[in-house]
């Protein structure tokens, strides 16, 4: 089932709904791209791309204030679009065929992030 979602272009949103109000955005984005960045590494047989894997998270406003309950959403969009959303404000928009590969193999592989 993740190959045939991989191999598609569908749409597929990821939801990541905070239960700690202590974290911040910037901690959230660090994990995220330290994942992410991982996910490439194995999809491109050794090579990073912290460049790309920044661009999802990158441009979100540190002084977002993340409390419980806050929801972050990547949707993968057709046309290898990623966008992502944080608290329903559009913070970034990727294309990219290699992130979104890689947005499927980080969250096939994790149970929360």
């Amino acid at each position: 089932m993740y190959q045939l979602v991989n191999d598609s272009d569908v749409e597929m949103m990821v939801r990541l709904v905070i239960v700690f109000s202590s974290l911040t955005m910037n901690m959230v984005r660090k994990n995220f791209d330290e994942g992410l960045g991982a996910s490439i590494k194995k999809l491109t047989g050794g090579k990073k791309n912290e460049a790309l894997a920044n661009k999802v998270m990158g441009q979100a406003p540190d002084d977002i204030k993340l409390t419980s309950g806050s929801v972050i959403e990547i949707s993968r969009l057709p046309g290898n679009i990623l966008q992502t959303k944080v608290i329903c404000e559009v913070v970034s928009n990727v294309e990219s065929e290699l992130l979104c590969r890689a947005l499927c193999e980080y969250v096939s592989g994790r149970r929360s992030l």
